[in-house]
């Protein structure tokens, strides 16, 4: 929270994330948020999007400290960025899981 927005309930960033754990506008309507800048709705919001991306990995990511880092790239980027960061490394002969 204090990494999102240093504990500031009304922050704001310049690609339009809000509230305590800066949630996209999007991902606040994905898990039901209805006041982004409220603490209790963002934080609830934040706690059941990092659910959903944990269960989202569960059965793409087998090793369980390489999915936790999945799952938090995914709540920073969004999981369709790393899923593509997955195919580059594919392309390249890298390893998508790691």
């Amino acid at each position: 929270m204090y990494q999102e927005s240093r504990f500031k309930p009304d922050a704001k960033s310049w690609a339009g994330a809000s509230g305590l754990l800066q949630l996209m506008p999007g991902t606040a309507r994905q898990v039901g948020v209805r006041d982004p800048f409220d603490p209790e709705d963002n934080v609830r919001g934040g706690v059941k999007y990092l659910k959903w991306l944990t269960d989202f990995w569960d059965e793409r990511i087998e090793d369980e400290d390489e999915r936790l880092k999945f799952i938090l790239a995914s709540y920073n980027t969004g999981p369709g960025h790393v899923e593509d960061a997955q195919r580059l490394a594919s392309k390249y002969g890298g390893d998508p899981a790691a």
